[in-house]
C-alpha cells in the first residue's frame, strides 16, 4: 500500500529537521554542542512546565542529536545528560498520547550506561498503554528492584498483575468453552431440534439483511435530502450575488493602482529586453523573443551573479589564509630557534618543579597545513586524473601541553576541513593571486575552481582530531569526504572517485604522521 500525502510531508519535514540540525553540529566543537544541549534540556522543562510539549520535545530532540555521538572523553557529561533527554522525550510523548515514541525514546534511555529506575519505570508505563502486560511487569519489577520506595511504579505493578489475572481468566473462559462445544459436539444430535436451530438461524439472518436495506435506504434518502438542500443554499446564494452587481466595486477600485503598477514593470522589463537583443545580436548570442523568455534568463542572470559573488568571496577569504600561512610559516622558523635556545638554557638550570603551560595551536596549524595543502595523488584508474588538496578552510580547536621536567600532560582536541578538487594532470595550481590575475585578463568572472580545468570540488571532514579519537580509530582517522559541485565537462566518475578516496587516504596517513610528530616534540 503506498504511502500517503501526510505520511510524504512528515518524512519531509523530518529530513529537512535533520539536515538543519547536522549543519548546525557540524559547524560546533564538542564544549559548544555540549553547552547547546544542556541548554535546550533547560528551555525544554520550561516548555513542558507551560503545557506546551510538543515546542519541549523538538527541543529534547535537538539536544539528543548534539551529544548523543560525542565521545567517550565526555562519557562522565554525556551519559547522564543523555538519559534525561530521553527520559524526558518519553515522558512528553506519553501525556500526548503517542505510546510507540514513548516507549522508544525510553527504550534508548534503558540503552544509556547504568540501570535507571526511571527509564525502566517509563518503559513499562508505555508498554501498559499498548497492551503489552507482560513487558510492562518485567519493566516495573526492574524500576522497583533499582528504587524500592517508587510508590507509582508499585501502584503501575499492581495494575499489571490484575490486568494479567483477567487475561488468564479470560483465556481459560475461552478454553472451557472451546472443550464444553468439542463434548457437546460428541453427544448424540436429535435432527428435528437441529432442523428447527437451523430454521431460527435462517429467519435471524433474513431479519437482519431486512433491517440492513432497510437502514442503507433511510440513509440514502437522508444523504439525497442534504444534498438537495445543499443546492438549494447554493442558488439562493448565486441569487443573492446576482442582484448586488456593486459587490466588488471598491475591491476593483482598489486594484487599479496596481495593475498600473505591474504594467509600468512589463514596460520597464521589455524596454530591458529590446536593450539585451541589440547587444547579443552584435555578439551573435541568441535573443529573448517575448517577456517571459526574458523573465526566464533575467532570473538566472541573477543566479550566475549570486554564485560570482560567492566565488569572489572564496578567494578573497584564500588570499587572507595564505597571508596568515606566510606569516606562520615566518613565525615557524623563529619559534624552532626560540625553542633551540630555550632548551640549551634549561639544560644549564636546575629543573623547575612548577608545571609549565604551552598553547602549541599555532604549531599543529602551521604543522598540517604544511602536511596537506596541495597533497596529490594520481587516480589508480586513470594516469591523467589528479585529486588534490587545494586549501585548509579550517584547523581549530584547542592544543595545549602542560610540562614539568620530563613529563607531559596533553589536551589536544580539533577540528579539520579541507577543500580538495579533481583535474587532468598538469592542470596548474592557482593561488588566490593568480587566480584574481587570471579573471583580471578574461571577462573578469571569478573562477570556480583551484585547479585549471578542474571537474569535481568537494571537502575533506574530520570532527575531532584528539588523542581519544585516536585511540578509538586506532590511527584510521574518520576523515569523512563531501562533493559539492560539478563542472559541465564530461566526468569519468569511477576515476574521478577513485582518485578522491585515494587522496582520502594519503590525508589519513599523514594525519598520524602529524600526531606522531606532535607527541615527540612536546
Amino acid at each position: 500500500m503506498g504511502k500517503s500525502f501526510e505520511e510524504y510531508q512528515k518524512e519531509k519535514r523530518e529530513r529537512e529537521w535533520k539536515d538543519k540540525v547536522k549543519k548546525k553540529k557540524e559547524s560546533m566543537g564538542n564544549q559548544q554542542r555540549f553547552d547547546t544541549a544542556t541548554n535546550y534540556k533547560g528551555i525544554g522543562n520550561d516548555k513542558f512546565k507551560a503545557g506546551n510539549r510538543s515546542e519541549a520535545i523538538e527541543y529534547y530532540r535537538e539536544a539528543v542529536e548534539y551529544v548523543k555521538d560525542l565521545t567517550n572523553a565526555w562519557k562522565k557529561d554525556r551519559d547522564p545528560l543523555l538519559l534525561s533527554l530521553y527520559c524526558n522525550l518519553s515522558l512528553c510523548y506519553f501525556r500526548e498520547g503517542d505510546f510507540p515514541a514513548a516507549e522508544e525514546a525510553a527504550n534508548e534511555a534503558v540503552k544509556v550506561p547504568g540501570e535507571s529506575a526511571k527509564a525502566h519505570y517509563l518503559r513499562g508505563r508505555a508498554r501498559m498503554k499498548l497492551d503489552e502486560w507482560e513487558k510492562a511487569k518485567s519493566d516495573l519489577q526492574v524500576a522497583l528492584k533499582l528504587q524500592p520506595s517508587n510508590t507509582e511504579a508499585q501502584q503501575a505493578l499492581e495494575e499489571v498483575k490484575q490486568a494479567c489475572a483477567e487475561e488468564n481468566r479470560k483465556a481459560k473462559e475461552v478454553f472451557g468453552g472451546f472443550m464444553q462445544r468439542k463434548k457437546d459436539a460428541s453427544a448424540k444430535v436429535d435432527p428435528a431440534e437441529e432442523a428447527a436451530k437451523q430454521a431460527a438461524a435462517e429467519a435471524a439472518a433474513a431479519e437482519r439483511a431486512a433491517r440492513a436495506a432497510a437502514e442503507k435506504k433511510a440513509q440514502e434518502a437522508a444523504e439525497k435530502k442534504a444534498l438537495e438542500e445543499e443546492k438549494q443554499r447554493m442558488a439562493q446564494a448565486f441569487d443573492k450575488l446576482a442582484t448586488k452587481p456593486g459587490l466588488y466595486d471598491d475591491r476593483e477600485k482598489e486594484m487599479e493602482p496596481v495593475r498600473e503598477k505591474l504594467k509600468q514593470e512589463d514596460q520597464r522589463l521589455d524596454l530591458e529586453r529590446n536593450l539585451l537583443n541589440i547587444i547579443d545580436e552584435s555578439e551573435g548570442k541568441p535573443q529573448c523573443p517575448d517577456l517571459d523568455d526574458y523573465r526566464v534568463k533575467r532570473e538566472k542572470m541573477a543566479w550566475d551573479q549570486e554564485d560570482q559573488l560567492q566565488a569572489k568571496k572564496r578567494i578573497l577569504k584564500k588570499l587572507d589564509r595564505e597571508k596568515e600561512w606566510s606569516e606562520q610559516d615566518e613565525w615557524r622558523a623563529t619559534a624552532d630557534q626560540i625553542k633551540a635556545r630555550k632548551q640549551d638554557e634549561q639544560r644549564q638550570r636546575p629543573r623547575s618543579t612548577d608545571w609549565e603551560e604551552k598553547d602549541v595551536l599555532k604549531w599543529c596549524q602551521q604543522e598540517i597545513r604544511s602536511r596537506l595543502h596541495r597533497l596529490s595523488c594520481q587516480s589508480p584508474e586513470k594516469e591523467n586524473v589528479v585529486a588534490a588538496v587545494v586549501d585548509a578552510t579550517k584547523v581549530d580547536g584547542e592544543a595545549i601541553v602542560w610540562v614539568r621536567g620530563e613529563r607531559r600532560i596533553r589536551w589536544i582536541e580539533l577540528t579539520l576541513k579541507l577543500e580538495w578538487e579533481v583535474g587532468v594532470e598538469g592542470a596548474r595550481y592557482r593561488s588566490a593571486q593568480d587566480q584574481i590575475k587570471s579573471a583580471a585578463a578574461g571577462s573578469y568572472d571569478a573562477p570556480d575552481f583551484v585547479l585549471e580545468d578542474a571537474v569535481v570540488w568537494g571537502s575533506f571532514r574530520l570532527p575531532e582530531l584528539s588523542e581519544d579519537t585516536r585511540a578509538e580509530c586506532k590511527g584510521q582517522w574518520p576523515v569523512v569526504t563531501k562533493q559539492r559541485k560539478t563542472t559541465a565537462a564530461a566526468v569519468d566518475v569511477k576515476s574521478a572517485d577513485a582518485a578522491v578516496e585515494l587522496l582520502r587516504q594519503k590525508v589519513v596517513l599523514e594525519l598520524e604522521s602529524f600526531f606522531e610528530s606532535l607527541l615527540s616534540t612536546f
